[in-house]
Formats: C-alpha cells, sequence, structure tokens
C-alpha cells in the first residue's frame, strides 16, 4: 500500500470523530440522520426549495453557452502565478485570465472539501447547509447549482477526482453522467478504507490526466449533442502526497537534493499545481473547440489552500489564516465577461453558484448566503468593501492533536490538543479569528500585515467586540456548546 503523510484527505484522523456527528445540539435530530435545512442565524436564511426557475430562464434554453466548472483541490492563492507567484505555476490560469475576470480576494468558507465544494454549489455557508467536515452525505433537499442546470435544459456532467465526492455521498443527484470510478493504476493514494468507509476499487484518487481524458471522451460522445452542457471536473493532484510526474518532477528547481524538508515539500507542491495547471489547458481547448459558436462560459475555483508552517502547521483543516482559505477563482467567457477583470474586493466561494446563475440568466433560488457577482464581474458595479465574509474550521474530537495532521519530518515531540470551533470574519481590511475553548482572539490588518503576523486585537477592543458578536449571531448553533 502506498501512504503519502497520515490523514491524507484534510479530514478528521482514522478513528477521530468529528463532534458535529455525536452532540445532537448541531443539529437537528440524531447524529446519523441528516437533518432538515433551514435557515441558521442572521444572513443565513435557507429556503429548502429544489432551484425555481423563470420561464425566460428555461426557454430556448439551446442556445445557451456550454458551462465547464473546474474545481481544484488545495490551491492556495499566493503559490499560483496568475496572481503573482514567483514560480510560473499556472501559465493556463494567466492566459485565461487575459481574456476574462478574476476575484483577488476569494475565500473558501471551510479549509475542508467537501463542505466547500457544497457551499459554491449551494449558495450556503456550512453552518447552514450542515456538511462541516468530510465523510457526510449532501442533504437531499439542499438545492444546488446542478439542479439549477439540468431544470434549465443543459445536460449534465461531473468527473471527480477524490472519493470525498463519491456518489455514495450524495454528489451524483442531478448529474446525467458522474464518474467517480477509480483504479489503482491511475491513483497517488491507494488503500482499501477510509473514514470506515470501504474503497472496492483500492483506489482513493485519480491523476488529472486520467480526469481529462475521461471529460473528453465525454464531450466527444454525449447522449444529447444539442443541448448545451454543463461540465463539473474536479482535479485532486495538489493535495498531498505530493508525486507530480515527469517532466513536471523536475520543474523549477532540478536538482533537489540541497532543499531542506519543508523547501522540498513545497517545490513538490507547486510541481503539482503546474501539472494540473497543464491539464487544464488540455481540458479547456477542447472544450473551446467542441462549444463552437455557442460558446463557453468557463469558471475555474479552488476549494481551498494549504499550509507549510506558516501559523505552526502544514496541510489543511486544523485554521482559517490565510493560507488555509484564500483561493483562485476565475470566470471567462469571451464576449460577455470584459477581459482581464480583477475584482480585489472580499468575496466567498458560496457566491460561486448564485454567480454562475446570474451570468447565465437563470433565475433561481439558491442559498440566500452566497450574492450573484455577475454584474460586478461584467464591470456594471462593485463589490460591497464592508461585506464580512465568514469563516470555519470543523470541530475534532476530543484527543485529537497536530501532529497527525502533519508529515514525519513536521512532527513536534508532543502534539497540541485540537479543540474547540475556530471561527473567522473577514471585514473590510480586518480579519478576526476566534476560538474560545483556546482563549483565541486574533485581529489582524491585512492592509499592513498580509500574512497575519501581528495580533492587534489589544489595542482594538471595541472592533473585537463587535466581530465577536457577529460571529456569535452567525453561528449561534455553537454558542451554547463547551467547546465553543
Amino acid at each position: 500500500m502506498r501512504r503519502g503523510p497520515q490523514n491524507p484527505l484534510g479530514g478528521r484522523p482514522p478513528g477521530a470523530r468529528a463532534e458535529e456527528e455525536a452532540d445532537p445540539t448541531m443539529c437537528d435530530g440524531p447524529a446519523n440522520r441528516r437533518p432538515r435545512v433551514r435557515g441558521r442565524g442572521p444572513g443565513l436564511m435557507v429556503l429548502p426549495l429544489f432551484a425555481v426557475l423563470s420561464a425566460a430562464g428555461c426557454h430556448g434554453a439551446r442556445h445557451e453557452p456550454n458551462v465547464l466548472l473546474v474545481t481544484l483541490d488545495t490551491v492556495r492563492s499566493d503559490h499560483t502565478s496568475v496572481f503573482g507567484y514567483e514560480r510560473d505555476t499556472t501559465p493556463t490560469l494567466r492566459r485565461l485570465a487575459t481574456a476574462g475576470a478574476t476575484l483577488a480576494t476569494a475565500y473558501a468558507p471551510c479549509p475542508v472539501t467537501e463542505p466547500s465544494h457544497l457551499s459554491m454549489m449551494s449558495g450556503l455557508y456550512p453552518v447552514a447547509h450542515d456538511l462541516t467536515t468530510n465523510g457526510l452525505e449532501v442533504g437531499r433537499t439542499t438545492p444546488w447549482l446542478p439542479d439549477a442546470m439540468k431544470a434549465a435544459g443543459y445536460e449534465t456532467c461531473a468527473i471527480v477526482s477524490s472519493f470525498v465526492l463519491d456518489h455514495r455521498f450524495g454528489w451524483s443527484r442531478s448529474f446525467d453522467h458522474f464518474d467517480d470510478r477509480f483504479t489503482p493504476a491511475t491513483a497517488s493514494v491507494v488503500v482499501k478504507s477510509w473514514e470506515g468507509f470501504a474503497i472496492d476499487s483500492g483506489a482513493l484518487d485519480q491523476r488529472a490526466v486520467h480526469a481529462t481524458d475521461k471529460a473528453l471522451a465525454w464531450l466527444a460522445d454525449r447522449t444529447a449533442p444539442d443541448a448545451p452542457f454543463f461540465l463539473w471536473v474536479h482535479y485532486f493532484d495538489p493535495h498531498t502526497p505530493y508525486d507530480p510526474p515527469a517532466p513536471y518532477s523536475s520543474a523549477f528547481h532540478p536538482e533537489t537534493r540541497d532543499l531542506d524538508p519543508l523547501a522540498l515539500f513545497e517545490l513538490r507542491y507547486d510541481q503539482e499545481i503546474l501539472y494540473t495547471d497543464h491539464e487544464l489547458g488540455r481540458l479547456v481547448d477542447a472544450a473551446e473547440k467542441l462549444s463552437g459558436g455557442r460558446g463557453l462560459l468557463l469558471v475555474v475555483a479552488s476549494d481551498h489552500g494549504e499550509s507549510f508552517l506558516e501559523h505552526g502547521h502544514v496541510h489543511h483543516g486544523l485554521t482559517v489564516y490565510e493560507e488555509a482559505v484564500r483561493v483562485p477563482v476565475l470566470f471567462r467567457w469571451p464576449g460577455k465577461i470584459p477581459a482581464g477583470a480583477r475584482l480585489a474586493e472580499p468575496v466567498t466561494l458560496v457566491d460561486l453558484g448564485p454567480t454562475v446563475l446570474g451570468l447565465l440568466g437563470i433565475e433561481t433560488r439558491l442559498g440566500r448566503d452566497g450574492r450573484d457577482l455577475s454584474a460586478e464581474i461584467r464591470g456594471r458595479a462593485r463589490p460591497t468593501p464592508d461585506r464580512p465574509v465568514y469563516l470555519q474550521r470543523r470541530i475534532f474530537s476530543p484527543g485529537v492533536t497536530d501532529e497527525l495532521f502533519d508529515p514525519p519530518w513536521a512532527r513536534r515531540p508532543v502534539g497540541r490538543r485540537i479543540r474547540g470551533v475556530q471561527l473567522g470574519v473577514r471585514l473590510g481590511p480586518w480579519k478576526y479569528i476566534e476560538n474560545k475553548a483556546d482563549g483565541q482572539a486574533e485581529l489582524f490588518d491585512l492592509r499592513s500585515d498580509p500574512h497575519e503576523r501581528a495580533n492587534v486585537a489589544p489595542s482594538q477592543l471595541a472592533l473585537v467586540d463587535r466581530l465577536s458578536a457577529q460571529l456569535r449571531g452567525v453561528f449561534r448553533r455553537f454558542a451554547d456548546q463547551p467547546v465553543w
């Protein structure tokens, strides 16, 4: 069996149970039953309805553009050259950005794959859609983007590359074709089980080249070629274990013997991003050729970032610092979206689904947490600069330590206990992070301190009180728990 670092999916470590599964105060019934979806706190109202489309949105759907949604696993914004990284890790994204719009300050609501993807699709924060860690089932009544696309007349297809997004967790809903089949020969992680779930194939994931090949095969042999398509492709490679194929394994720094373990770890990560970016280019070029005069709306987003000891951790899932939650987002639709547009204001992946539908002119009722940014992307409006953007870390069971998430070379003699609810909010230039179980209250001015080094909370007590009160209002479901 090939292994990467422990806990290769960024979810809870083997044997650990997330507290939301055991604590009935965190859902509307027994832990093994999906709760009824409903609103949770100010600004987090959930409508338990499937997408409701206007007649105008459905009429003449065959003239609508094709839509390609690509999600990149574990790609942090500041390791992409499209956002200024010194290594040219994303030449494809840079090329695409010249004819599209980038969101320069986009946040993942949770640094974990499944909750973040559902927020993209549903327009809801994790606290509202009730999926706050990997290994849980998508709510059957949660309205989400695939519902709306299928109802609008689109042929729908998804190619996912990680067991986290397996059909058994509800991810195949509303897709005409859903591919989550992996083999050991095409995988980077070979295991028989994960989080108590048996993996019959023995493969936890698939490499990017195989995801691209599957997508191109589907595009070439569609069952409804006269209909527009909605194709979602998920690439997993930038996630651990970092094992880039040749020739990418020699990119940027062909001689690795002089690198310390952390530098080598980061280099392999960058090489995986470069490899994935190449496959993205292959996919987009083919999709554009097949789209012809119909046109192609392309959306690219990462689900969360990755840490390299900036705040004492590696991997993701443990914190909501910038390296874990700042992600690249790109919208491209030639002739419809201004070329080279760049939005600087803070936004969230929760906005992705509503924005896709807004660009297409499809009227729908996704969750109300997300905002339709189509006017801003088209240059007709500016995002609200003082809109709060919320962040949350998943809850861990008692006894879990941070060393379970680190590779062997990064482990400490005694790992620190992980406990409580770490929450965050970005408001204008300010970023506030709170974990009452650990007494954490950190405030950063990201204008002067983009790497979150100087905690200015002691000198900004009034602002700390205000932001803490906002967190209590939004995340009120956690307020009565001792781990808060």
